[in-house]
């Protein structure tokens, strides 16, 4: 029974170690953020900003992370108002959280519901991503 048990503990562990999912994280240039390294000028955003986190927030049902980000400034589009929540929605399990005061470019599309932050819905990027993005510029 014990060997049993033994011999199923390890299955596991090498099917979850096998998972390409699994190992492509542990590689850092695979993790993906919501900061962006510079203005993509080639993806269609509608709106790309600098912001700085604020405040961090339980993330609602389908978003990975959520938090309260200053506006400092708008490169593409609009925003209105100087305060907006930003919301990841999850991609991969490679999403990495962002915190209280990490500042950057973020892209992405923003909503707007009467009473409530301008809702900015932000893209992510690995840097295998953004060499990819930036290779196919080049």
């Amino acid at each position: 029974m014990m060997a049993s048990l033994r011999t199923l503990s390890l299955g596991l562990v090498a099917s979850c170690l096998a998972s390409t999912t699994t190992l492509a994280c542990f590689d850092p240039r695979n993790q993906t953020r919501i900061f962006f390294a510079s203005v993509p000028a080639e993806m269609a955003s509608p709106v790309v900003a600098s912001v700085r986190i604020v405040k961090l927030l339980e993330p609602r049902s389908g978003a990975s992370y959520s938090g309260h980000a200053r506006v400092e400034k708008v490169l593409r589009g609009t925003i209105k108002g100087d305060l907006i929540k930003v919301v990841t929605h999850p991609m991969s399990i490679c999403d990495l959280p962002f915190r209280i005061g990490e500042a950057g470019i973020v892209v992405g599309s923003i909503s707007y519901v009467e009473g409530n932050l301008p809702e900015f819905a932000a893209l992510t990027e690995s840097e295998n991503q953004r060499l990819k993005r930036e290779g196919a510029t080049q």
